[in-house]
């Protein structure tokens, strides 16, 4: 533990203690200028920003995939969303469709996230703010 004396000997503030340490990560300018191209090309974390505004206005699975996980306040499990979307194929197939946007290569692109064996699932935050 640290205390406040080690942060007087240093004759730093707790704030720039914190910065100093990394507690509030900041973007290098590498990774402002990844977050750029990415957006420039029209996808972030692999999702194509038009198709995913499309998605949302649409009846497609996706977006009520999509729809439901941003009206969730935390992850979810696989049976939440699955009868959230009232799904009625197979559990295979809704996996199936999950594998589909959970990954930056994956055919949708970064949609969601699925861990613990599909038993915390929950919006890829950083395309949030191309939905509304």
């Amino acid at each position: 533990m640290i205390t406040n004396e080690k942060n007087e000997d240093k004759g730093m503030t707790m704030d720039e203690f914190n910065k100093d340490r990394c507690i509030t990560k900041m973007l290098t300018t590498n990774e402002k200028e990844d977050k750029e191209i990415k957006e420039k090309n029209g996808k972030i974390d692999g999702v194509d920003i038009k198709k995913l505004q499309k998605w949302i206005k649409g009846n497609a699975l996706v977006g009520k995939m999509i729809r439901f996980l941003l009206d969730q306040n935390e992850p979810i499990n696989f049976e939440i969303f699955k009868d959230g979307v009232d799904y009625a194929g197979s559990d295979k197939q809704f996996i199936s469709n999950l594998d589909n946007g959970k990954a930056i290569k994956s055919n949708l692109g970064k949609l969601w996230s699925c861990k613990n064996n599909y038993k915390k699932i929950e919006i890829n935050k950083n395309i949030i703010k191309y939905i509304k």
